[in-house]
């Protein structure tokens, strides 16, 4: 299995036709690693939610932990007619170089991925109702985060609507 060989093996680059029903997992495990580049052909809608932008509707939690650990940028489309067997989706060649410095300061990183989790599980909410909605997964009451004001001023913005900086800033402020 090779989710499992991962947390074995060291490597500096990957390239990679992977099993698109596993992408995510394989896709983290790789961003957790010391690498250098990865090469990987991703099926074509996950490929384009890796570099999507704020706003977009392929805009995501993937979109959001890609932009914080690495560089990504598609290479070129892959029609289905170029595999045999055709599959019944399209592909994408994607580029990933792990990021050498952060592009903003997050001061606990596990809170920060669990929070993007959480938010993105309610993408179309403003952020008040997707942390309201959150609130057993945080551990705070919900009357609490119903009356949250934060100071940053982003509680009525819509999740999808947010910058990683912003995601981190409100992370921070939901965890004092």
């Amino acid at each position: 299995d090779i989710l499992d060989l991962m947390q074995e093996i060291n490597f500096d680059k990957v390239v990679a036709n992977i099993p698109y029903s596993i992408s995510s997992q394989i896709t983290f495990a790789i961003l957790q690693k010391n690498f250098k580049l990865a090469v990987i052909c991703y099926q074509k809608e996950f490929a384009y939610r890796m570099v999507a932008k704020p706003g977009s509707s392929e805009y995501s939690r993937l979109s959001v932990m890609t932009g914080y650990l690495a560089d990504a940028k598609i290479l070129m489309d892959v029609p289905k007619k170029s595999f045999y067997p055709q599959p019944d989706v399209d592909s994408a060649i994607i580029s990933i170089k792990p990021k050498k410095e952060r592009p903003y300061e997050v001061a606990n990183e596990e809170f920060f991925f669990n929070t993007v989790s959480l938010l993105f599980q309610h993408k179309k909410q403003t952020v008040r109702n997707a942390l309201v909605h959150s609130s057993k997964a945080l551990g705070i009451g919900k009357e609490k985060l119903k009356s949250i004001k934060l100071s940053s001023g982003l509680e009525s913005r819509r999740v999808f609507t947010l910058v990683g900086g912003e995601i981190a800033t409100i992370s921070e402020e939901v965890k004092q």
